[in-house]
């Protein structure tokens, strides 16, 4: 009588690791057909995104070619632009209380800062872009809320990089 037991278990086993070796065949082949559509809709989605993205930023138009920031901020940011030596200074600034904070400056020509890519101007020439993010003001005396929303700004250094040259 225990035998029988055991061989039917053992049967029950050996059926159910032959579906299941046989299930993840099909599953496997599911998931590549998948993919091939996923990357075609990929391609479609990634230029949907770009154009979404463009849409989202404001432009900031500068001599030496067109800089993108987050659309959501421009009521609260002031951009700057002020012209030595032939560089260009863009800086991206908050008035919080009356003050102005310095939340990062965009150099586009010689510079002193990290260096962060390349622009194009209208005609064409390349021009080395660089970045300070050095804070200046002393920001323990805004309220955490306007810390906070003073970095979310901040943040948007990346999208102004993503759009440059590498």
């Amino acid at each position: 009588m225990k035998k029988k037991w055991i061989y039917c278990l053992l049967s029950i086993a050996v059926v159910g690791s032959l579906l299941t070796g046989c299930g993840n065949g099909q599953q496997t082949e599911q998931k590549n057909d998948k993919s091939v559509v996923e990357v075609s809709s990929d391609e479609e989605d990634s230029a949907d995104a770009e154009e979404s993205e463009k849409a989202d930023t404001m432009e900031i138009e500068t001599e030496y070619g067109t800089l993108y920031y987050p659309e959501q901020w421009k009521d609260s940011v002031e951009v700057e632009q002020t012209e030595k030596d032939d560089t260009l200074h863009v800086a991206f600034q908050v008035k919080i209380d009356e003050k102005n904070y310095t939340l990062f400056e965009i150099i586009i020509g010689k510079g002193d800062g990290e260096p962060v890519g390349t622009i194009q101007d209208a005609d064409g020439k390349m021009h080395d872009v660089y970045v300070n993010t050095e804070e200046k003001e002393d920001l323990k005396n805004l309220s955490e809320e306007e810390q906070n929303r003073f970095y979310a700004m901040k943040e948007g250094i990346n999208q102004v990089l993503d759009h440059l040259t590498n």
